[in-house]
């Protein structure tokens, strides 16, 4: 059974790909999904410390493409993404001065915004956790 989610989007990380406002479908995971491949756009939780005054948030849920796969070294030089020193295809490189390298441990993927000059580095490019995965984009629409 397929189940899924529409999401509504209200930050600027993933444009020209997605727009504020819009909203995506979301194919939810299950035992059964496969893993992520390079290029998808997934939903996440990203854990948040509690708020002082304010309602707690166990977590926030972004979107962003996956880059790096796990057991992948990610590079990031020169306005370059280069997986396991091999340059990726990726038509959103918009860097300021960045410059990133890492390995991707087992079970997390490196994920990363498409409006990656207009976000602060935390919010384009993460490592996370397979299981904090909640599922893949399907429909992008207005």
């Amino acid at each position: 059974m397929l189940k899924v989610t529409v999401y509504k989007i209200d930050g600027d990380c993933m444009e020209p790909t997605i727009q504020i406002d819009e909203r995506i479908l979301v194919r939810l995971r299950s035992h059964e999904t496969e893993p992520p491949n390079r290029g998808d756009i997934i939903a996440y939780h990203f854990p948040q410390p509690p708020r002082p005054g304010g309602p707690d948030y166990p977590y926030s849920e972004f979107l962003r493409r996956v880059i790096g796969l796990p057991g992948d070294r990610v590079r990031i030089k020169d306005n370059r993404v280069y997986i396991n020193g091999e340059p990726l295809e990726d038509r959103y490189v918009f860097f300021k001065d960045n410059s990133v390298e890492t390995w991707v441990p087992g079970d997390h993927y490196f994920i990363m915004g498409e409006n990656r000059n207009t976000s602060r580095n935390s919010d384009c490019l993460d490592l996370v956790p397979d299981g904090l995965i909640v599922g893949k984009a399907l429909v992008l629409s207005d």
